[in-house]
């Protein structure tokens, strides 16, 4: 056994010397540099104002951008301030498709939730660019069908999360 470890730690040793005896080899006489690192030299004014601004010309050369989204019925009522918060974006995406499983909202949903949920549902629909669709199964199978587009960026999102207005 203790001829076994010495190999290990030998094969260790040579896998973690390699590297630093080529890079001595390779760069014998470089001279260290130091960064100071400033986020705001490397974005400059101008760069971080159009990121930061909706109608920004960064915003609109962008490509057709979709957010999608699952849910069900039972669960409909936490989707209101995640379709608000992506409507705020500072790029806002093209559309925002939120699909809506009814088979398990039957199994999941009493009566009275059902109705508040309805009603959420149908305030998130007047907002501009959502569309409500039902399907069963997956929600990125059913986003492919209606977005054919291959140039279309399809970003996945979670029903229950409310996003920072500076995600995109």
């Amino acid at each position: 056994m203790s001829s076994m470890w010495s190999v290990a730690s030998y094969g260790t040793m040579v896998l973690f010397l390699v590297p630093v005896l080529v890079g001595m080899l390779i760069l014998p006489d470089t001279p260290s540099v130091q960064v100071d690192f400033q986020p705001s030299r490397l974005l400059g004014p101008s760069l971080r104002s159009e990121r930061l601004s909706p109608t920004s010309r960064a915003c609109a050369e962008k490509p057709r951008v979709v957010v999608v989204l699952s849910t069900y019925l039972g669960s409909a009522s936490r989707l209101r301030e995640a379709v608000t918060s992506l409507a705020q974006q500072s790029c806002r995406p093209d559309a925002v498709l939120v699909f809506v499983s009814g088979k398990q909202s039957k199994k999941l949903a009493d009566p009275k939730q059902d109705l508040v949920n309805r009603s959420v549902l149908k305030s998130i629909q007047a907002l501009e660019s959502v569309e409500l669709r039902e399907k069963e199964g997956p929600a990125l199978l059913a986003a492919l069908e209606v977005e054919q587009d291959p140039d279309t960026w399809l970003i996945m999102a979670d029903d229950d999360t409310v996003y920072h207005e500076q995600l995109a």
